[in-house]
């Protein structure tokens, strides 16, 4: 019977001293997160919350550089057919204009239908194909919305994409004509990491 009441007792003051022992680690980690991280008095609760606004302002940005109409002239985007430096001048041309052909609007007037999961941005676009004829460029653009959801903002939200073209003749882009993908996927996702695709009519 002693000896029971010997383990029994034992037991409990062990039970004790790791609760005590727990209760003093969650204490120290929640001081240690308003713990000073520098000289100049930041805290870990103040880095979280800079950091946060952080994020906010990049976003804000983003969705300012993606906004009226891009055309990109990275490596990944160039079209072979067309130097670096002429690339450029295109770009910023179309930036300058900024053409939206009704046909275009119409072509992506699906996305009034998803309001609830992205809201549009702005247009992107690649050089698709470039010839010169003369002094004058007819280039072909790839064209796709910018969008932007609750967890994402760019091109990448949908599949979706018009082609365009254009001759450009003295610093301006005259619309040539327009024409659908052989596939049309009116499609959206919330973000690239989301398996959830919504299909529109």
């Amino acid at each position: 019977m002693r000896n029971r009441i010997w383990i029994i007792a034992f037991a409990a003051a062990t039970i004790a001293a790791v609760t005590a022992s727990w209760g003093a680690a969650s204490s120290k980690r929640r001081i240690q997160k308003d713990v000073v991280l520098s000289k100049s008095g930041d805290t870990a609760k103040g880095g979280e919350m800079r950091n946060a606004l952080l994020a906010v302002q990049g976003r804000g940005l983003l969705r300012q550089e993606l906004s009226g109409s891009t055309l990109f002239t990275d490596a990944e985007y160039l079209y072979k057919g067309i130097d670096q430096a002429t690339a450029t001048e295109l770009a910023q041309v179309f930036r300058r204009q900024a053409p939206v052909p009704p046909d275009r609007l119409n072509h992506f007037r699906w996305i009034d239908q998803a309001k609830e999961v992205a809201a549009f941005v702005g247009w992107g676009a690649s050089i698709n194909s470039a010839i010169r004829r003369g002094n004058d460029w007819w280039v072909e653009l790839r064209v796709w919305p910018h969008l932007e959801s609750e967890f994402a903002i760019g091109g990448g939200l949908t599949p979706d994409h018009y082609f365009e073209t254009y001759v450009v003749r003295d610093g301006r882009f005259e619309y040539a004509g327009g024409r659908s993908p052989e596939t049309v996927r009116r499609e959206l996702r919330p973000s690239m990491n989301h398996d959830l695709v919504q299909s529109f009519d």
